[in-house]
């Protein structure tokens, strides 16, 4: 966009420098008409002008997207976030509006995280149900070093 709207800056003022440059060609003949250098100098003044609202313009517009942009994906993310802040670790099916990395990222270490809580849950249903037989003080261990394992795992 940047370069469309210095390509059409140019081109006006390439015209409009030869119009001036030809009005002002026979100068010789006319002592009382202002120089080149005003007439160039409000022809670029309002080049720079316009320009500078457009710009102003494109400003405004892209920020505003990458606000609406921003708000879908901190939306989602924090969506995500409430559920962990709120310990639901189970699978939700729901679909996430706008597919971003940084959701995706949360959306799985969440699923991570669900899955060590269910393998420590079945760990800890090991050591709470007594086998057929006693279970010996090393299988027990074993067990308990697990759990433990599960519980410091980032």
């Amino acid at each position: 966009m940047e370069i469309t709207i210095l390509a059409l800056a140019l081109t006006y003022l390439y015209s409009r420098f030869s119009a001036i440059t030809e009005a002002n060609l026979f100068r010789i003949h006319g002592a009382d008409r202002p120089g080149l250098l005003p007439a160039f100098l409000k022809e670029l003044g309002l080049v720079i002008l316009v320009m500078s609202l457009a710009n102003t313009a494109a400003l405004l517009v892209a920020h505003y997207l990458w606000r609406i942009h921003l708000r879908r994906v901190l939306g989602d993310f924090c969506g995500r976030l409430s559920l962990v802040t709120a310990l639901d670790l189970r699978p939700h099916h729901d679909k996430i509006r706008f597919r971003h990395p940084l959701v995706a990222t949360a959306e799985q270490w969440r699923q991570r995280e669900a899955a060590r809580v269910a393998a420590l849950g079945v760990e800890i249903g090991r050591l709470e149900a007594p086998g057929p037989d006693a279970e010996s003080r090393s299988q027990l261990l074993r067990r308990l070093r697990r759990c433990k394992q599960l519980l410091e795992e980032d």
